[in-house]
Parts: structure tokens; C-alpha cells; sequence
């Protein structure tokens, strides 16, 4: 009897490492449209917190040395994006995980964006403290509530059906859900200071011997209370990037976006911690790749141009960008000043390359746990029909038969 021989043609590694779509992050987030996206909203939340600042803060915030280091982390463009090379040749010398978390866009962007509703529960914040991180925290959610879902809809599209959609797609979409975008994050948020309340008041009778035996008696009561803030809590600090996803793919409204990133974060945990390393590890060495592309551009465009200028010449100009003296003429100033402008715009596509894999590193892992989870393949999104970016088959003629017909 001859042996069958079964021939294997193709390896759906999909199939067998679902988590290697992790690989397609990098590129989709440095499609042109997301980095655009990503850019103009990089400079709006740069202007928020410096809109809060002025508004919120005092002169003893201002001068404090200590709070300005966490006012750099929030309103600078993002973390890494003034890197110069002398600096980045001292990092590659002495490596470190710190480095690690400062130069991945996973890390990075993610204390960027929970450091301010984070630090409103320290109480040694002062008013003026309080009040600067809740409208620069909530301007940066309404910011990122839209642009960052645009980058989610264009990410999940490319990255779970290999299909990409327009631009106007993106945003259409992100106008109609970036409401839903926005609560999902602040309804277990307000859900949490509501619960303190109680607790609060507690405190206050607490002020007396007499209150205090009285809430000694029913401190059950309060442990149960903060029972529930710390459920709570765990899934907003690690479910909330899911957020995004959820809309993004599914098209759900805030409850559906809460329940499935607390649902996935609690109950794959180490799926999550594994996806997690491999995104922060991939993010780094992205963040290498473009923050490399961009100073080359700026060494090299200035290389060239100091040939022309002579170097004693080009060294006045450079040390003019670094400090505009009061009697440097007025063109060389405008010159200077408009040089230093370029560059920055370039250096802040590397803060842009943050933010676009940050969400799109949370769309890929929102599909990787919802395959873990539900079996759900990650092909199956959401499309209205203004949503398709897939032209219909063409119409055929058909004969008297029902079969296909030529036209001559």
C-alpha cells in the first residue's frame, strides 16, 4: 500500500504566535496620515498644559525646581525629543531599564498621560496644584479622545484586515465616537471620587473622640468602600489605553469600552504583562530608528550648509540658536529664530512616533487579549457602510440563462 504523503504549502504563523502582530506596529505607526494626525495633537496637548499652567498655577508652583521636572515630563513635546547625540552616545554607554522606560513610546507616553490623574490623589498637592493637573489632564483626555481614536480606527483596520482606509474615514469616525472615547476613562474615574466622598466625610467626624469611635464601629463599611476603589482603580490604571481599542474595533459606546478593557485586563493578566514587555521592547528600538532618521536630517542638512557659511560663521549662528543675545541684528535673529523652528517641528516628529505607536501598540493588544479571551479573530471590526474602504465587485451582465454575458 503506498504511503499518503500530505505536502505542506503554507505555515499560518498568525495562527500559531497570534501575538507577532505585535511585528506590524511599527509600520502602521509610521504611516504619514498617523504621524500627521499624531503631530497636531502632540502641539495641542503641549498647549493645553501650558494654557493650565498660566491659568492654575503660582508664582511659588512656578519657581518650585522640583514640580518643574513634572511640569517638563507634561507640557515638553514628549519625552526623548531633545536628545542630542553627545546625550544619546552617554545612554548607549551606561544602559539601563530607567532608559529603557524613557525611550520606549509604551512607557513614555503612558506616565505621560496617567502621571496628571495619578498625582490628583497625592495630598501634599497643593489648590493650585490640584486644579492645574484636572484641566491640563482633561483638556490632554478631549485632545487625545479624538486624534487618538482617528490613530486607533486607521491602526485596527491596517493591522487586524491588512486594508487601510482614507484619512476623512478616520476622522468621520472618530467625530462620531470620541464622546464615548472620552467617558469611558472618566466614568470608573468620577465612580472612584464619588465613592471617596463618603469616606471623606468620615474623615471629618473623625475630627472628635466621639467620631471617631463612631466610624471605628463601622469601619467594615469603609475597608468594603476601599475594596471597590482599589478594583477600580487597578482596571483604570491598566485598561484605560484598551479604551481606545475597544471603540476603534467594536464601535461601542463608553460601557461597552469599561467592561471589555476591565474584563480582558483581569482576566489574562500575564497575557497582557507578556504583550506588554514585547511592545516596550519593540517601541525602543522603533523610537532608535526614527529619533536616528531625524537627526541625520539635521546633521546633515547643517553639515552641509556650514561648508557653505565657513565654520567660524556657522559657530556664531549655532551659538545664536542656543542664546539670542539683545545686540544680534534684528535679521540674524529672524533667521536664527526661524532655523530653530525647523528643527524643532522635525525633532517633535519623534514625540508624533510616540503617541501614534502608543495607540496603535494598544489597538494590537486590545485584538491579541480579545482572541485570548473571546476567540475572537481579528479580522472581525466594525464597518458602517461610510466606514468600508472596500470597492464593491462590479456588476455583470448577465443572458436569458442567468450566466455571465459579454457586451461587445
Amino acid at each position: 500500500m503506498a504511503d499518503d504523503f500530505t505536502i505542506l504549502r503554507y505555515v499560518s504563523w498568525r495562527d500559531i504566535c497570534p501575538w507577532m502582530i505585535l511585528a506590524k506596529v511599527f509600520r502602521a505607526a509610521i504611516a504619514a496620515r498617523v504621524i500627521a494626525l499624531s503631530f497636531a495633537a502632540t502641539l495641542l496637548m503641549t498647549g493645553s498644559w501650558n494654557f493650565a499652567s498660566t491659568c492654575c498655577l503660582n508664582q511659588d508652583s512656578l519657581d518650585d525646581e522640583q514640580f518643574a521636572a513634572f511640569r517638563s515630563l507634561v507640557e515638553g513635546p514628549a519625552s526623548g525629543t531633545s536628545i542630542t547625540v553627545d546625550d544619546m552616545h552617554q545612554v548607549l554607554q551606561s544602559p539601563s531599564l530607567g532608559t529603557l522606560r524613557q525611550m520606549s513610546p509604551v512607557t513614555s507616553c503612558y506616565v505621560r498621560l496617567s502621571a496628571p490623574f495619578v498625582n490628583l490623589f497625592d495630598r501634599q498637592t497643593s489648590l493650585d496644584r490640584w486644579c492645574y493637573l484636572l484641566v491640563g489632564g482633561i483638556l490632554s483626555a478631549l485632545i487625545w479622545s479624538f486624534f487618538g481614536l482617528a490613530i486607533a480606527r486607521i491602526a485596527v483596520v491596517r493591522i487586524g484586515r491588512g486594508e487601510i482606509i482614507s484619512l476623512t474615514s478616520a476622522v468621520g469616525f472618530a467625530m462620531r465616537k470620541w464622546l464615548s472615547c472620552f467617558l469611558s476613562p472618566m466614568m470608573p474615574f468620577v465612580t472612584i471620587l464619588l465613592l471617596a466622598l463618603p469616606l471623606m466625610a468620615a474623615g471629618v467626624a473623625m475630627r472628635s473622640d466621639v467620631g471617631t469611635v463612631f466610624v471605628g464601629i463601622f469601619w467594615i463599611i469603609v475597608l468594603i468602600a476601599g475594596l471597590f476603589m482599589t478594583g477600580l482603580a487597578i482596571g483604570l490604571l491598566f485598561g484605560w489605553p484598551l479604551m481606545w481599542g475597544a471603540i476603534a474595533t467594536e464601535s461601542s459606546d463608553a460601557f461597552d469600552a469599561v467592561s471589555r478593557s476591565f474584563s480582558y485586563t483581569f482576566s489574562k493578566p500575564l497575557h497582557y504583562l507578556l504583550y506588554a514587555m514585547i511592545g516596550i521592547i519593540l517601541g525602543a528600538l522603533g523610537w532608535i530608528v526614527v529619533w536616528f532618521g531625524t537627526e541625520c536630517v539635521i546633521q546633515l542638512s547643517g553639515w552641509a550648509v556650514s561648508i557653505g557659511t565657513g565654520e567660524q560663521r556657522w559657530d556664531t549662528l549655532g551659538n545664536a540658536m542656543k542664546d539670542v543675545a539683545s545686540d544680534v541684528p534684528a535679521s540674524r535673529s529672524i533667521g536664527v529664530w526661524l532655523i530653530g523652528i525647523a528643527n524643532a517641528a522635525v525633532r517633535t516628529i519623534v514625540a508624533s512616533f510616540n503617541f501614534s505607536f502608543f495607540w496603535t501598540f494598544a489597538v494590537a493588544m486590545y485584538l491579541l487579549l480579545r482572541m485570548a479571551t473571546d476567540q475572537t479573530e481579528f479580522d472581525e471590526i466594525y464597518f458602517a457602510d461610510e466606514d468600508s474602504s472596500v470597492s464593491p465587485l462590479p456588476q455583470f451582465e448577465t443572458d436569458a440563462a442567468g450566466g455571465p454575458s459579454s457586451s461587445s
